[in-house]
């Protein structure tokens, strides 16, 4: 889901299991690691988030299809990569 405030977008990937702390969850940004540098993203977690100014999401008006949140089971390897869809309020 996104969150909004006057100068920045938090967008929130979560694994929603019971087994959840056996995946890794990141943002990837044009589907790599690398990211701009006014990016801030967590460390791979059961939970992870992607942070950028709200002049970034101006700047680019299609980033949330440039956003993919990808899941690796650390157990299996098995990776799943989910692109963010904006829900519509």
């Amino acid at each position: 889901f996104e969150q909004k405030n006057s100068d920045t977008v938090t967008l929130f990937c979560s694994v929603l299991e019971y087994d959840r702390y056996l995946h890794e969850v990141e943002w990837l940004y044009e589907g790599k690691e690398e990211k701009p540098s006014d990016m801030e993203i967590s460390p791979r977690t059961h939970s992870a988030t992607v942070t950028f100014s709200t002049s970034h999401l101006h700047q680019k008006l299609d980033i949330h299809q440039l956003l993919t949140c990808k899941v690796t089971n650390s157990h299996t390897n098995v990776v799943h990569q989910f692109p963010f869809c904006p829900q519509l309020l």
